[in-house]
Protein backbone atom coordinates (compact mmCIF):
# COMPACT_ATOMS: atom_id res chain seq x y z
CA UNK A 1 0.00 0.00 0.00
CA UNK A 2 1.35 3.75 -0.87
CA UNK A 3 2.13 5.42 2.21
CA UNK A 4 -0.54 8.66 2.62
CA UNK A 5 1.15 11.49 3.65
CA UNK A 6 0.06 14.47 5.70
CA UNK A 7 -0.02 17.01 2.98
CA UNK A 8 -2.27 14.68 1.32
CA UNK A 9 -4.57 13.72 4.60
CA UNK A 10 -4.62 17.63 4.85
CA UNK A 11 -7.22 17.48 2.00
CA UNK A 12 -9.29 14.42 2.70
CA UNK A 13 -12.66 16.16 1.71
CA UNK A 14 -15.92 15.91 3.25
CA UNK A 15 -19.23 15.95 1.22
CA UNK A 16 -20.95 19.60 1.10
CA UNK A 17 -23.71 20.41 3.18
CA UNK A 18 -26.77 19.28 0.49
CA UNK A 19 -24.47 16.80 -1.32
CA UNK A 20 -25.32 13.21 -1.02
CA UNK A 21 -25.05 11.80 2.33
CA UNK A 22 -26.07 7.99 1.78
CA UNK A 23 -23.84 6.96 -1.06
CA UNK A 24 -20.92 7.99 -3.16
CA UNK A 25 -21.98 9.26 -6.44
CA UNK A 26 -18.36 9.43 -7.99
CA UNK A 27 -19.94 10.18 -11.69
CA UNK A 28 -20.82 13.84 -10.90
CA UNK A 29 -19.33 16.38 -13.16
CA UNK A 30 -20.88 19.46 -11.05
CA UNK A 31 -18.03 21.54 -10.36
CA UNK A 32 -17.97 23.18 -7.04
CA UNK A 33 -14.74 25.54 -7.70
CA UNK A 34 -12.39 26.33 -10.07
CA UNK A 35 -8.36 27.70 -10.03
CA UNK A 36 -6.06 28.09 -12.99
CA UNK A 37 -8.07 25.89 -15.09
CA UNK A 38 -8.69 22.91 -12.72
CA UNK A 39 -12.13 22.03 -11.97
CA UNK A 40 -13.22 20.80 -8.30
CA UNK A 41 -16.39 18.51 -8.69
CA UNK A 42 -18.25 16.35 -6.93
CA UNK A 43 -17.31 13.30 -8.16
CA UNK A 44 -13.71 14.25 -6.27
CA UNK A 45 -16.25 15.23 -2.82
CA UNK A 46 -17.06 12.20 -3.25
CA UNK A 47 -14.67 9.91 -3.99
CA UNK A 48 -13.03 11.43 -1.01
CA UNK A 49 -16.06 11.01 1.25
CA UNK A 50 -15.92 7.87 0.97
CA UNK A 51 -12.61 7.13 2.11
CA UNK A 52 -12.56 9.42 4.91
CA UNK A 53 -15.85 7.81 6.17
CA UNK A 54 -14.50 4.65 6.09
CA UNK A 55 -11.73 5.75 8.27
CA UNK A 56 -13.95 7.33 10.87
CA UNK A 57 -16.92 4.56 10.58
CA UNK A 58 -19.62 7.24 10.58
CA UNK A 59 -21.34 9.70 8.34
CA UNK A 60 -20.35 13.48 8.51
CA UNK A 61 -22.69 16.07 9.85
CA UNK A 62 -23.87 18.83 7.79
CA UNK A 63 -21.20 21.14 10.34
CA UNK A 64 -18.40 19.57 9.35
CA UNK A 65 -19.00 18.70 5.85
CA UNK A 66 -19.10 22.53 5.57
CA UNK A 67 -16.01 22.90 7.93
CA UNK A 68 -14.34 20.37 5.47
CA UNK A 69 -14.98 21.66 2.37
CA UNK A 70 -14.18 25.48 3.60
CA UNK A 71 -10.33 23.74 4.31
CA UNK A 72 -10.26 21.82 0.88
CA UNK A 73 -11.50 24.99 -1.18
CA UNK A 74 -8.12 26.50 0.81
CA UNK A 75 -5.60 23.68 -0.25
CA UNK A 76 -7.04 23.24 -3.60
CA UNK A 77 -6.29 27.25 -4.48
CA UNK A 78 -2.60 25.97 -3.52
CA UNK A 79 -1.96 23.46 -5.37
CA UNK A 80 -5.07 22.38 -7.35
CA UNK A 81 -2.99 19.86 -9.71
CA UNK A 82 -1.46 18.16 -6.60
CA UNK A 83 -4.71 17.33 -5.10
CA UNK A 84 -6.40 16.18 -7.94
CA UNK A 85 -3.39 13.78 -8.27
CA UNK A 86 -3.78 12.80 -4.36
CA UNK A 87 -6.95 12.45 -5.00
CA UNK A 88 -7.01 9.77 -7.64
CA UNK A 89 -4.56 7.79 -5.87
CA UNK A 90 -6.95 7.97 -2.80
CA UNK A 91 -9.86 6.54 -4.55
CA UNK A 92 -7.34 4.01 -6.65
CA UNK A 93 -6.38 2.50 -3.01
CA UNK A 94 -9.89 2.44 -2.08
CA UNK A 95 -11.29 0.48 -5.40
CA UNK A 96 -8.51 -1.70 -4.31
CA UNK A 97 -9.82 -2.12 -0.90
CA UNK A 98 -13.04 -2.96 -2.03
CA UNK A 99 -11.47 -6.42 -4.16
CA UNK A 100 -10.24 -7.66 -0.67
CA UNK A 101 -13.62 -10.33 0.18
CA UNK A 102 -11.37 -11.18 3.91
CA UNK A 103 -12.86 -9.21 6.96
CA UNK A 104 -9.98 -9.19 8.70
CA UNK A 105 -7.68 -8.00 6.12
CA UNK A 106 -10.30 -5.54 5.37
CA UNK A 107 -9.83 -4.77 9.05
CA UNK A 108 -6.22 -4.75 9.02
CA UNK A 109 -5.93 -2.46 5.80
CA UNK A 110 -8.09 -0.02 7.73
CA UNK A 111 -5.79 -0.08 10.92
CA UNK A 112 -2.90 0.38 8.29
CA UNK A 113 -4.44 4.00 7.40
CA UNK A 114 -4.98 4.77 10.51
CA UNK A 115 -1.77 4.16 11.92
CA UNK A 116 -0.12 6.02 8.96
CA UNK A 117 -2.59 8.73 9.53
CA UNK A 118 -1.66 8.58 13.26
CA UNK A 119 1.98 8.46 12.76
CA UNK A 120 1.88 11.71 10.69
CA UNK A 121 -0.47 13.02 13.10
CA UNK A 122 2.80 13.07 15.99
CA UNK A 123 5.16 15.52 13.79
CA UNK A 124 2.24 18.11 13.92
CA UNK A 125 2.24 18.87 17.83
CA UNK A 126 2.36 22.21 18.50
CA UNK A 127 0.69 23.27 14.75
CA UNK A 128 -2.59 23.64 14.41
CA UNK A 129 -4.35 19.92 13.02
CA UNK A 130 -5.78 19.55 9.80
CA UNK A 131 -9.54 18.79 10.19
CA UNK A 132 -9.16 15.40 9.14
CA UNK A 133 -7.22 14.68 12.51
CA UNK A 134 -9.43 16.85 14.57
CA UNK A 135 -12.13 14.18 13.42
CA UNK A 136 -10.05 10.94 13.98
CA UNK A 137 -9.33 12.41 17.11
CA UNK A 138 -12.98 12.17 17.92
CA UNK A 139 -14.31 9.45 16.12
CA UNK A 140 -11.59 6.83 16.12
CA UNK A 141 -8.72 7.88 19.22
CA UNK A 142 -6.10 5.72 19.06
CA UNK A 143 -5.09 3.50 22.15
CA UNK A 144 -2.19 1.80 21.31
CA UNK A 145 -0.22 1.83 18.26
CA UNK A 146 2.68 0.00 16.38
CA UNK A 147 4.27 1.58 14.53
CA UNK A 148 6.69 -1.00 12.59
CA UNK A 149 3.75 -3.40 11.51
CA UNK A 150 1.41 -0.05 11.09
CA UNK A 151 -1.35 -1.27 13.28
CA UNK A 152 -3.82 1.24 15.75
CA UNK A 153 -5.83 -0.17 18.46
CA UNK A 154 -8.58 1.99 18.90
CA UNK A 155 -11.63 3.06 21.30
CA UNK A 156 -13.60 1.56 18.44
CA UNK A 157 -11.77 -1.92 18.65
CA UNK A 158 -11.60 -1.87 22.34
CA UNK A 159 -15.85 -1.55 22.72
CA UNK A 160 -16.09 -3.94 19.67
CA UNK A 161 -14.00 -6.31 21.26
CA UNK A 162 -16.78 -6.24 24.42
CA UNK A 163 -19.71 -6.29 22.35
CA UNK A 164 -18.34 -9.33 20.82
CA UNK A 165 -18.01 -10.63 24.17
CA UNK A 166 -20.99 -9.85 25.44
CA UNK A 167 -22.85 -11.04 21.87
CA UNK A 168 -21.33 -14.49 21.95
CA UNK A 169 -22.42 -14.68 25.76
CA UNK A 170 -26.12 -13.68 24.84
CA UNK A 171 -25.87 -16.59 22.19
CA UNK A 172 -24.71 -19.09 25.16
CA UNK A 173 -27.68 -17.92 27.12
CA UNK A 174 -25.90 -15.62 29.36
CA UNK A 175 -26.09 -11.65 30.06
CA UNK A 176 -22.96 -10.29 30.42
CA UNK A 177 -22.31 -7.04 31.84
CA UNK A 178 -19.77 -4.67 32.43
CA UNK A 179 -19.21 -1.58 35.25
CA UNK A 180 -17.79 1.54 34.10
CA UNK A 181 -15.17 0.81 36.31
CA UNK A 182 -14.78 -2.84 34.91
CA UNK A 183 -14.79 -1.58 31.68
CA UNK A 184 -11.56 1.35 32.26
CA UNK A 185 -9.52 -1.29 34.10
CA UNK A 186 -9.95 -3.89 31.15
CA UNK A 187 -8.85 -1.09 28.67
CA UNK A 188 -6.14 0.01 30.43
CA UNK A 189 -4.92 -3.91 30.90
CA UNK A 190 -5.24 -4.13 27.22
CA UNK A 191 -3.98 -1.22 25.78
CA UNK A 192 -0.72 -2.06 28.90
CA UNK A 193 -0.18 -5.73 27.30
CA UNK A 194 -1.09 -5.01 23.68
CA UNK A 195 2.93 -3.83 23.44
CA UNK A 196 3.82 -7.72 24.49
CA UNK A 197 1.24 -9.42 22.12
CA UNK A 198 2.40 -11.30 19.34
CA UNK A 199 1.41 -9.98 15.57
CA UNK A 200 -1.51 -11.94 15.27
CA UNK A 201 -2.50 -10.97 18.48
CA UNK A 202 -2.19 -7.28 17.55
CA UNK A 203 -3.58 -7.70 14.18
CA UNK A 204 -7.07 -9.53 15.69
CA UNK A 205 -7.59 -6.31 17.86
CA UNK A 206 -6.58 -3.73 15.70
CA UNK A 207 -9.40 -5.53 12.90
CA UNK A 208 -11.98 -6.00 15.70
CA UNK A 209 -14.29 -3.03 14.76
CA UNK A 210 -14.98 -4.16 10.86
CA UNK A 211 -14.81 -7.53 12.06
CA UNK A 212 -18.07 -6.84 15.12
CA UNK A 213 -19.61 -4.64 12.81
CA UNK A 214 -19.29 -7.63 10.07
CA UNK A 215 -20.93 -10.47 11.88
CA UNK A 216 -23.60 -7.85 14.07
CA UNK A 217 -25.34 -7.27 10.37
CA UNK A 218 -25.15 -10.51 9.19
CA UNK A 219 -26.70 -11.82 12.03
CA UNK A 220 -29.54 -9.41 11.93
CA UNK A 221 -30.07 -10.21 8.26
CA UNK A 222 -31.38 -13.75 9.51
CA UNK A 223 -34.58 -14.93 9.96
CA UNK A 224 -35.96 -16.03 13.68
CA UNK A 225 -35.46 -19.38 12.63
CA UNK A 226 -31.73 -19.21 11.12
CA UNK A 227 -31.03 -17.05 14.18
CA UNK A 228 -31.95 -20.38 16.47
CA UNK A 229 -29.95 -22.18 14.03
CA UNK A 230 -27.16 -19.91 14.17
CA UNK A 231 -26.80 -19.80 18.00
CA UNK A 232 -27.11 -23.71 17.83
CA UNK A 233 -24.29 -24.29 15.87
CA UNK A 234 -22.49 -21.68 17.83
CA UNK A 235 -23.19 -23.72 20.80
CA UNK A 236 -21.77 -27.03 19.56
CA UNK A 237 -18.55 -25.16 18.49
CA UNK A 238 -18.08 -23.63 22.03
CA UNK A 239 -18.14 -26.81 23.61
CA UNK A 240 -15.28 -28.41 21.45
CA UNK A 241 -13.50 -24.75 22.37
CA UNK A 242 -13.88 -25.43 25.72
CA UNK A 243 -12.50 -28.72 26.09
CA UNK A 244 -9.27 -27.28 26.01
CA UNK A 245 -9.76 -26.23 29.65
CA UNK A 246 -10.55 -29.73 31.28
CA UNK A 247 -11.52 -28.56 34.82
CA UNK A 248 -11.05 -25.53 36.60
CA UNK A 249 -7.72 -26.50 38.53
CA UNK A 250 -6.33 -25.86 34.30
CA UNK A 251 -8.46 -22.49 34.07
CA UNK A 252 -6.98 -21.39 37.78
CA UNK A 253 -3.73 -22.61 36.62
CA UNK A 254 -3.62 -21.01 33.17
CA UNK A 255 -5.16 -17.70 34.70
CA UNK A 256 -2.69 -17.62 37.66
CA UNK A 257 0.10 -17.68 35.56
CA UNK A 258 -0.85 -15.27 33.53
CA UNK A 259 -1.30 -12.74 36.02
CA UNK A 260 2.05 -13.58 37.42
CA UNK A 261 3.88 -13.09 34.42
CA UNK A 262 2.27 -9.83 33.74
CA UNK A 263 3.80 -7.25 35.89
CA UNK A 264 0.64 -4.76 35.11
CA UNK A 265 -1.78 -6.74 36.54
CA UNK A 266 -2.06 -6.70 40.88
CA UNK A 267 -3.69 -9.69 42.09
CA UNK A 268 -4.99 -8.80 45.56
CA UNK A 269 -6.32 -11.96 46.98
CA UNK A 270 -8.80 -10.68 50.76
CA UNK A 271 -7.33 -11.51 54.04
CA UNK A 272 -6.63 -15.18 55.22
CA UNK A 273 -6.61 -16.46 51.19
CA UNK A 274 -2.94 -17.63 51.33
CA UNK A 275 -2.07 -20.51 49.83
CA UNK A 276 -2.94 -22.13 45.78
CA UNK A 277 -5.41 -24.48 47.69
CA UNK A 278 -7.46 -21.25 49.20
CA UNK A 279 -6.99 -19.21 46.20
CA UNK A 280 -8.34 -21.94 43.75
CA UNK A 281 -11.33 -22.25 46.11
CA UNK A 282 -12.13 -18.37 46.35
CA UNK A 283 -12.11 -18.14 42.60
CA UNK A 284 -14.42 -21.45 42.16
CA UNK A 285 -16.75 -19.51 44.94
CA UNK A 286 -16.34 -16.04 42.48
CA UNK A 287 -17.15 -17.55 39.73
CA UNK A 288 -20.88 -18.21 40.97
CA UNK A 289 -21.24 -14.77 40.42
CA UNK A 290 -19.78 -13.51 37.22
CA UNK A 291 -21.46 -14.53 33.51
CA UNK A 292 -17.97 -16.62 32.56
CA UNK A 293 -16.20 -19.58 33.13
CA UNK A 294 -12.65 -18.01 32.84
CA UNK A 295 -10.77 -17.36 36.17
CA UNK A 296 -9.18 -14.34 34.34
CA UNK A 297 -9.30 -11.78 31.41
CA UNK A 298 -6.84 -13.32 29.64
CA UNK A 299 -8.41 -17.02 29.86
CA UNK A 300 -11.45 -15.34 27.76
CA UNK A 301 -9.25 -13.15 25.69
CA UNK A 302 -7.59 -16.81 24.29
CA UNK A 303 -10.67 -17.72 24.33
CA UNK A 304 -12.22 -15.06 22.12
CA UNK A 305 -8.55 -15.28 19.81
CA UNK A 306 -9.60 -18.69 19.04
CA UNK A 307 -13.26 -17.70 18.44
CA UNK A 308 -12.34 -16.04 15.26
CA UNK A 309 -11.71 -18.52 13.32
CA UNK A 310 -15.24 -19.96 14.88
CA UNK A 311 -16.59 -16.90 13.10
CA UNK A 312 -15.51 -17.13 9.89
CA UNK A 313 -16.20 -20.37 10.12
CA UNK A 314 -19.79 -20.21 10.78
CA UNK A 315 -20.82 -17.11 8.40
CA UNK A 316 -18.69 -18.98 5.58
CA UNK A 317 -21.09 -22.09 6.32
CA UNK A 318 -24.23 -19.63 6.00
CA UNK A 319 -23.12 -18.41 2.46
CA UNK A 320 -22.54 -15.19 3.47
CA UNK A 321 -18.46 -14.53 3.10
CA UNK A 322 -17.37 -11.53 0.74
CA UNK A 323 -20.42 -9.10 1.28
CA UNK A 324 -18.94 -6.74 4.09
CA UNK A 325 -19.42 -4.06 1.31
CA UNK A 326 -22.63 -4.79 0.14
CA UNK A 327 -24.07 -4.41 4.55
CA UNK A 328 -22.18 -1.15 4.49
CA UNK A 329 -24.25 -0.19 1.86
CA UNK A 330 -21.06 1.54 -0.62
CA UNK A 331 -21.84 2.32 -3.89
CA UNK A 332 -18.59 2.28 -6.06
Amino acid sequence: MKRIIISTIVVFAFLQSNGQTNGYKTNSRKVLFEVNGYSYTEEHFNKELRFVEFILDKKLSAIERKEGLREIEKNFKVNPAYTLKEIEQVDAQMQQMYQITDVAMIGRMRSALISQIYAGAQNLQGQELPFLIKLMYKYVPVLAFDSQNMLAFTLKDFEAYIYLMQFQALMLGQNLQFTQQELLQAQTNMVQQFYYMSLEQKQYLCSMQVQYEYIYNVYNSLTPQQKQQWQSQIINQQASLYQNYSSADDAFERGYQQAQQNRSYDVKWPEGVNTKAEKQAYLRQKQNDINTNNATMGIYYDTMMQNSTMWDNIIEDWGDTGNYWTYKGVEY
